[in-house]
């Protein structure tokens, strides 16, 4: 299939940049506006089907030549979506026992060229027919020798030989996938045994299958194996970046400080341009200064362009009990939150929700979330391999709860250790992808597991931490209730050594004195969730006192409590609970805090929120006149902080006019 992308539109046209549509031999999906401009497209891409050609480009003035009058003008990028059969990746699976011949056998009509390896001719003599197999008494020679990109599997019947090709695999730094047959135990002797030859373990995927299945049966093992290497391959080849410059054209606004430090605290250029090569920024300057010819342009004018959003605190697996009539939270978390989280065991329903998640999330300009999944690691496993499959820098973690809360969504101390450790091995520094440490709260963590998350903690130091703080009166009561030890709230993660400048505290309304005081010494973070906090009678969260005493917070939406995947709407709620407080939230500290400052809170500031040469190219299109109601009040505004104060309170995703993930239009036009 060849998808046909528009990626420069410039006057009078059918579609804008960003639209798309997928031909196949006799198929078309989408549209990229008809007439003869989509009838030349269809044939160019079918010509390139026939002929095995990966992509190509179309320039095409829509003139009289063509039999069109809309007197514009399409640049169009043709490139090949799926396989061609010398595209395939090597699959290299060590030890034809029972899992061995069975996981060949699951991979032989999949889109892999896999061999079956062993040094016993008498197992490769029972493999199925048609199957790949190679005898061999030096099977390290055959990673050795491996194309770059390629995937190992080994299922030896060799303890000893396991490790020396494990560590072979992992010593090479450029496959993409290595994994090894084995349990919890089998992988932390292999991490002594890798750290003393000074092999990083990380990459190492043990258990395979996910982890996710106890069923010991070959073919089971197998069929998981299977989809966890496609998975992690298709999303390798989808990373694979179109190598061509594209210049990004329009007025463009970044912070290089916080508003309420410096009247020197942004940049805008009024006819900017953004130039972009695999997905990372090149060059920031006025149009002028980068254009040159023959250079892929799109044209976002008269359009603000700034980096994407990042929201702080989200929960993906409520993504379909957003607006749920209810009372207040604990009565919200049992009838709501809790029934809903039990479906994410369900086959299928975590992949099609991280999906639905990640399209919310760009179409209303976000391209960055820190996000609590369910007590499933199959939930947190699917939002990472979708996030990874685009691009796209996600921080997340599988809830730990192991009580107060009904059975199906609860998980043990000791479980939700290693499913914890099982994903930071998988997913953590994967790509763009970060793990979260993440006990729920205080009620649904009992102190064994609290000690097992402070235990994560100390193992990965490098990974985030996040949880709730005092957002209800009744929940602090009931918290307190349950640890009568604790000084306060915050008492409770400290006892437990979770405080620190990569925790992230949702909430955080109803703090005592020195709960922030020990925030402000550790360099804990506060997150505000103004439309949750409203939806659900929490409170007002206190940013000014915070602020004041040198807590850093965050801003986030906190769906499915939250109203809205909008950040713009989150900044218009908050700003009415500021003003409740008496604090101001002025445009440009509302607009640094969704970026820069959002960036700033998760330490991850040189990454995200920022167009800084070297970082990825995250991207939001700002559109102040997407409504009627916008495009008349905008009529009188007369300053940058006039336009952005209309975007703050009137703007949602209708004023999203495209998000960028890594240079990636993901907002198709309409």
């Amino acid at each position: 299939m060849i998808r046909v992308r528009v990626i420069s539109a410039r006057g009078s046209t059918p579609r804008d940049a960003g639209a798309e549509m997928f031909v196949g031999p006799a198929s078309v999906e989408g549209t990229i506006g008809g007439g003869q401009l989509e009838y030349m497209a269809i044939d160019r891409a079918r010509q390139m089907l026939a002929a095995g050609e990966a992509e190509a480009g179309m320039d095409i003035p829509l003139g009289p030549e063509i039999g069109q009058c809309c007197g514009g003008r399409v640049v169009l990028h043709l490139d090949r979506q799926g396989p061609t059969p010398e595209d395939h990746p090597d699959v290299l699976v060590f030890g034809a026992g029972h899992v061995g011949r069975a996981l060949a056998l699951a991979l032989h009509p999949l889109p892999v060229d896999a061999t079956l390896i062993d040094s016993r001719p008498e197992e490769l003599a029972q493999t199925a027919p048609g199957i790949s197999t190679k005898l061999t008494p030096l099977p390290e020679a055959e990673i050795r020798a491996a194309r770059p990109g390629s995937a190992v599997v080994i299922l030896t019947h060799d303890h000893a030989l396991d490790f020396l090709l494990a560590a072979e695999a992992l010593s090479r730094g450029n496959l993409s996938y290595v994994g090894m047959i084995g349990s919890a135990t089998k992988r932390a002797q292999f991490t002594r045994f890798v750290r003393a030859k000074g092999i990083d373990p990380a990459p190492l995927i043990c258990p395979i299958g996910a982890g996710f299945t106890h069923d010991k049966r070959p073919a089971v093992i197998a069929a998981f194996t299977a989809a966890e290497l496609i998975t992690r391959l298709t999303a390798a080849s989808s990373l694979k970046k179109i190598p061509m410059q594209q210049l990004i054209r329009g007025r463009v606004l970044d912070f290089h400080a916080d508003p309420h430090d410096t009247a020197d605290n942004h940049r805008y250029i009024q006819d900017g341009a953004i130039l972009i090569e695999d997905g990372k920024i090149l060059a920031v300057d006025d149009y002028t200064a980068l254009a040159r010819e023959g250079l892929v342009e799109i044209d976002h004018r008269p359009h603000l362009i700034l980096p994407g959003f990042i929201d702080t605190h989200i929960h993906f697996p409520q993504v379909q009990v957003i607006a749920s009539w209810g009372a207040q939270l604990l009565d919200w978390l049992n009838t709501y939150t809790f029934p809903e989280e039990e479906r994410f065991n369900q086959q299928g329903h975590a992949p099609a929700m991280a999906d639905a998640f990640l399209n919310l999330l760009t179409g209303h300009g976000t391209t960055t979330a820190v996000a609590f999944c369910s007590v499933h690691p199959e939930s947190a496993e699917a939002l990472f391999s979708a996030a990874h499959a685009r691009n796209m820098a996600m921080v997340a973690g599988k809830v730990m709860m192991d009580r107060n809360a009904p059975d199906a969504v609860l998980d043990t101390p000791q479980r939700g250790y290693d499913d914890s450790k099982a994903l930071i091995a998988r997913w953590h520094g994967t790509g763009r992808q970060r793990y979260a440490i993440t006990p729920r709260f205080a009620i649904t963590s009992t102190p064994e597991q609290m000690a097992m998350a402070g235990q994560l903690v100390r193992e990965h130091p490098d990974c985030h931490v996040q949880t709730h703080l005092s957002e209800n009166l009744e929940e602090i009561d009931f918290t307190l209730s349950l640890y009568p030890q604790a000084r306060d709230y915050l008492d409770i993660y400290e006892t437990h050594g979770l405080l620190s400048d990569r925790l992230l505290l949702g909430h955080s309304i109803h703090l005592r004195p020195r709960e922030i005081a020990r925030m402000a010494e550790t360099g804990s973070r506060a997150v505000f969730c103004p439309t949750s906090n409203l939806f659900l009678g929490s409170g007002l969260f206190d940013e000014g006192g915070l602020r004041a005493a040198g807590v850093v917070s965050g801003i986030a939406t906190d769906v499915g409590g939250g109203t809205s995947y909008s950040m713009l709407q989150t900044l218009n709620e908050g700003y009415k609970i500021l003003q409740l407080r008496g604090q101001k939230l002025t445009p440009l500290s509302a607009f640094h805090w969704i970026t820069r400052g959002n960036a700033l809170a998760l330490g991850m500031e040189d990454r995200i929120g920022t167009l800084a040469p070297g970082s990825m190219a995250d991207l939001v299109v700002l559109d102040s006149r997407a409504t009627p109601a916008m495009a008349l009040r905008m009529e009188r505004a007369e300053t940058l902080e006039q336009e952005l104060f209309i975007l703050q309170i009137m703007g949602d995703d209708r004023s999203v006019a495209q998000t960028y993930v890594a240079g990636q239009a993901m907002k198709t036009a309409v």
